[in-house]
């Protein structure tokens, strides 16, 4: 088994505007059957329409669950 320290991977700008553009939307704007997003609906759509690769939602020090705005 190989464990990978050191920080986790960030997003580039590009990435991170189009996180907070989807998590803004709603779902249903999307085709999706639900009003609001759940951290691992928002998550699971992302990596589905291959906006990142993959992404955690854990929660942890340092780990907000806010979505960061684009300008950070």
């Amino acid at each position: 088994m190989t464990l990978k320290g050191g920080r986790p991977k960030t997003f580039t700008l590009p990435e991170r505007r189009e996180i907070k553009k989807i998590a803004k939307s709603r779902p249903t704007e999307h085709g999706l059957p639900f009003s609001t997003w759940s951290l691992t609906e928002l998550t699971e759509f992302l990596v589905a329409e291959g906006v990142v690769g993959d992404i955690s939602h854990e929660e942890g020090p340092g780990r907000p669950l806010a979505v960061p705005s684009a300008d950070q």
